[in-house]
């Protein structure tokens, strides 16, 4: 079972008296619902997942509301990843290679 707060719920409803022609007519109706649910815990997602979808994006084939649905990831998560992916780029593309004054 998965962890988090568990909530119990049950419904009940009962409908009472119609009149009709000067008779009382009484109707019950009980629905009974039970259920459990589960609070959700924070999702996670991998790096390679978050870079899958911001290239999708990135590519222009597919809109961003197209994406978060097809994902299931709200669209602000990801433009914050396209925000933190583009400012990383350079990072990336950083020459590592020392120069020659560096290396003396």
């Amino acid at each position: 079972m998965p962890q988090g707060r568990v909530c119990a719920i049950m419904f009940l409803a009962e409908i009472k008296l119609l009149q009709l022609d000067n008779k009382q007519i009484t109707v019950k109706t009980t629905h009974h619902v039970e259920g459990v649910l589960v609070a959700n815990k924070r999702k996670t997602y991998s790096g390679q997942f978050k870079a899958e979808i911001v290239l999708e994006l990135l590519k222009g084939k597919k809109t961003l509301a197209e994406l978060a649905t097809e994902h299931e990831v709200h669209p602000n998560q990801i433009k914050n990843w396209k925000s933190a992916f583009l400012r990383q780029a350079s990072v990336v593309l950083e020459d590592k290679r020392k120069s020659k004054k560096e290396a003396e």
